[in-house]
């Protein structure tokens, strides 16, 4: 059995969101039977911002979670010389790989979402004293949590990955699915304009210089969306929040529909599901919730690379304006074989690289290999 630790520090009751997919990948592997899990409350001076460090049959790993790319190829190269066997990048830029000396040890780490294992409870195995699940892995469940950690993680737990993996409802309803957030903890500058709220804390979460560009993108696709597919049966516009109200209360959906639940049928119901660029260019974790649903995507661009054979034209629609964004749409919906091809390439890549067992056993095979 191949022996793993996971260092969590400071995070006790909560698994940060960023790094979920990645811990409770492990953990559903100790559940199996195929890793010794344990955690760590030790934290590295070494790890960049918004970073783990995870021991694999002794190798050091770094997963670097950060939207943004926060280090030059030169500091990559001196991070793999002297502190880590591999790093494993959320926003891969293949440019910045390809001046990494040891590009052979900086690699992709996929989509992010908020993950959690299928198929049964967190709280009740966390809780449990006599269950199918291993006491092992029962310990290592509380052991991450910590004393009150489950009270804590309920709300995380209705983003369990059985929904998003769900597939198509039998007859999808609904023609086109395009709704977004503002980024709820920005507001606007009481003296007129922007004011942008940082994020978090750690440099990875210091004010995306794109948020601006992202904002304003968001708005004037959704209002130009919404004016060219009235006659069609979408739902479009975004998220409840004070900066949405602030900026285009004719675009916010009633909580009924975005609340997680409801917004998970939706996607099911949806036909085709359209996603736009997040914050430093990011990735955003709706683009791979429509991925482990099976759904027909169109995007803005992808910026960055992910593990195995994913690419634009099969498994997504890129559009770069507008124009290119009704003409997806309207190409996926005018041909419904594509369309459903579409979806289950991205159920089949789900299954075998952005499920969270998976994504951390081909990561483990790397590391081992």
């Amino acid at each position: 059995m191949i022996r793993c630790l996971f260092h969590l520090p400071g995070y006790r009751r909560i698994v940060p969101s960023h790094i979920a997919r990645v811990v409770f990948g492990f953990l559903a592997l100790a559940r199996d039977g195929v890793v010794d899990l344990s955690f760590s409350d030790a934290g590295d001076e070494a790890l960049p911002p918004c970073s783990w460090l995870a021991e694999i049959g002794g190798r050091r790993v770094c997963c670097d979670t950060a939207d943004a790319n926060l280090n030059t190829p030169a500091e990559i190269d001196a991070l793999l010389e002297k502190n880590f066997d591999f790093i494993f990048k959320r926003s891969f830029d293949p440019a910045i790989a390809r001046n990494v000396k040891h590009s052979d040890r900086y690699l992709p780490l996929g989509l992010f979402c908020r993950f959690f294992p299928p198929h049964y409870s967190i709280a009740a195995v966390a809780g449990c004293q006599r269950t199918a699940v291993s006491r092992r892995f029962a310990r290592a469940v509380r052991i991450l949590l910590g004393r009150d950690g489950v009270r804590s993680l309920v709300p995380y737990t209705a983003d369990a990955d059985r929904y998003w993996s769900a597939g198509s409802a039998p007859d999808p309803d609904v023609d086109i699915l395009f709704s977004t957030r503002l980024w709820g903890d920005r507001k606007m500058n009481p003296n007129g304009g922007y004011q942008a709220l940082p994020l978090g804390h750690g440099a990875c979460f210091t004010d995306a210089p794109d948020w601006k560009e992202r904002t304003e993108e968001r708005v004037a696709l959704l209002r130009a969306f919404r004016e060219r597919f009235k006659s069609r049966k979408t739902v479009c516009g975004v998220s409840d929040s004070p900066l949405a109200r602030e900026l285009c209360p004719d675009l916010v959906l009633p909580h009924r529909v975005t609340a997680r639940t409801n917004y998970r049928r939706l996607v099911r119901r949806s036909k085709v599901c359209v996603t736009t660029t997040g914050l430093w260019g990011s990735t955003g974790g709706k683009f791979t919730e429509f991925v482990s649903a099976g759904k027909a995507i169109v995007s803005s661009p992808l910026n960055h690379a992910v593990p195995g054979e994913f690419a634009e034209g099969k498994n997504y629609l890129a559009f770069a304006d507008k124009e290119e964004l009704f003409d997806r749409c309207e190409h996926l919906l005018a041909d419904p074989e594509e369309a459903r091809l579409m979806g289950l390439r991205n159920a089949w890549y789900y299954r075998h690289y952005a499920r969270p067992d998976m994504a951390v056993l081909n990561m483990i095979r790397i590391v081992l290999e």
